[in-house]
């Protein structure tokens, strides 16, 4: 069997978490069925550090999606022509876009509907592709897979799609992700000044991770916590959130306590979230929560969204907490700090994690779903 898939998000140095969901994913699949063949589509030439399983091979299929109108063109036009050429048995796209009409059995992988339920934190030019896109693509796939229960209900419920045709994989933890030394640790905090104390923040800082009011659950920490203490956001932080977000900051005595690394090396996360006091990820919107695995495997403990996937998770193992209520944030910090066995309590019980969610079991899980699609199933 010839089994096409969507690669076009995995990019050296640009990997958020849908490019590695594809890579370390799609990778497992081919190398646990060695006797079919993979076709990687990619709109550039990959990068030599992505080495294929030797059942799968790499096909360009220009243009390169930079643009929205170049994005619809790849899925539309261009994806379809390759089909046809190519001749897969089916065609999986992890991205959440599939082309109008397949022709051929498709798995279309949606990973949550944030631009649905906050469509005012995607770009105006992007806003309509999602909205329009990926409905119709939960519509002609053969069958949807996404990554909670959580983003399986969403679906259901603002789509319409049968639950029958709903597969639920979740996600794994980046093969990256392995612990570091205490001296590459002490070496990554001295890079980052992020001193003796620091919460992380991890993963692109947008709106919809509400990073404006962790800062404001921070400065109330600060306030009445007087060991000093930094905020660490450790991600790319969007232009234009950046200005308001250093604005909340200017009239406050903790300006210099707030630190934005920017993008960071794959090693230097592992870094700074073992050095962290706690993770922070009171995301307003998550169709699953990697960074909850992340801090599990750093031996962190956690503080976490009551809401979305994130409590789905790792609830039994976070704090869990209003992401509309800075208080609420502050006082989950002020816990963490002041109960130390809490906070051993919920790393022990995070450790289930990293176990629980891997991505070989998500390859097995989305290969039920090729064999459901197939009519194997």
């Amino acid at each position: 069997m010839k089994i096409a898939v969507n690669m076009r998000l995995v990019v050296k140095g640009r990997m958020d978490g849908i490019g590695w969901f594809s890579w370390e994913t799609m990778t497992r699949m081919a190398r646990r069925h060695p006797d079919h063949h993979f076709l990687f589509f990619f709109d550039r030439k990959p990068n030599p550090a992505f080495i294929l399983p030797d059942n799968a091979t790499s096909v360009v299929i220009p243009p390169v999606t930079r643009l929205p109108f170049l994005l619809t063109w790849w899925h539309t036009t261009t994806i379809p022509a390759a089909i046809r050429k190519h001749r897969p048995d089916l065609y999986i796209s992890p991205d959440c876009f599939l082309p109008d009409k397949p022709a051929i059995p498709s798995i279309v992988v949606i990973h949550d509907l944030n631009f649905e339920h906050f469509p005012d934190f995607i770009p105006g030019r992007y806003r309509s592709i999602y909205r329009n896109r990926v409905r119709k693509s939960a519509k002609v796939a053969t069958r949807v897979a996404t990554v909670s229960e959580f983003s399986r209900d969403d679906i259901i419920s603002t789509y319409g799609v049968e639950p029958s045709r709903i597969d639920v994989i979740y996600s794994g933890l980046n093969s990256f992700f392995t612990p570091v030394s205490d001296h590459e640790t002490h070496q990554i905090r001295q890079k980052f000044n992020t001193g003796d104390q620091y919460f992380l923040v991890s993963g692109t800082i947008h709106p919809r991770k509400n990073a404006g009011t962790v800062i404001e659950a921070f400065i109330r920490f600060r306030e009445k916590h007087p060991a000093p203490f930094k905020l660490v956001f450790a991600g790319r932080v969007k232009t234009e959130l950046m200005s308001d977000l250093v604005g909340s900051l200017r009239d406050t005595p903790f300006y210099q306590d707030v630190i934005f690394t920017g993008r960071v090396e794959d090693a230097e996360m592992n870094g700074l979230y073992r050095g962290a006091a706690a993770l922070v990820f009171a995301s307003l919107y998550e169709g699953f929560g990697l960074p909850l695995l992340e801090a599990a495997i750093a031996g962190i403990p956690a503080i976490t969204s009551a809401g979305s996937a994130l409590a789905e998770i790792g609830g039994r193992s976070s704090l869990l907490v209003d992401p509309g209520n800075p208080q609420e944030i502050a006082d989950a910090m002020h816990m963490l700090i002041r109960n130390p066995d809490l906070a051993g309590e919920l790393v022990v019980k995070s450790k289930v994690l990293p176990e629980t969610y891997t991505w070989d079991r998500t390859a097995d899980l989305l290969w039920q779903g090729v064999e459901k699609a197939l009519g194997n199933l």
